[in-house]
C-alpha cells in the first residue's frame, strides 16, 4: 500500500537520534536523543508506549529504532496487509 509505506520510509528516514536500551526478551526502552521523552517498545506484544503502533498499525520511530537494533525489517511489523 502505497501511503503506509511513505509514512514508514519517512518514519525510518527520521529514527535517527534515539538511544537504545535492550530490556528483555523483545522490549526495548527507547528516548529520544534531544527532549529525553521515553517509550516502551515491545515487538513480540506489538506494542509502543506511544500507541501509535496499536491506533495506526504502523511501527512507529521507537519499533524502527528497535527493529534496527535487532538487524530486523520494519516492514515486518506493519499490522495490516
Amino acid at each position: 500500500m502505497p501511503k503506509p509505506s511513505k509514512r514508514l520510509d519517512r518514519d525510518v528516514e527520521k529514527s535517527g537520534h534515539w538511544i537504545i536500551v535492550w530490556t528483555r526478551e523483545a522490549k526495548f526502552k527507547v528516548t529520544q536523543g534531544f527532549t529525553m521523552k521515553k517509550f516502551v517498545a515491545d515487538l513480540n506484544s506489538h506494542t509502543c508506549s506511544c500507541y501509535f503502533w496499536d491506533l495506526v498499525e504502523i511501527p512507529c520511530r521507537h519499533v524502527i529504532v528497535a527493529t534496527n537494533y535487532w538487524l530486523d525489517q520494519p516492514q515486518y511489523y506493519v499490522k495490516i496487509l
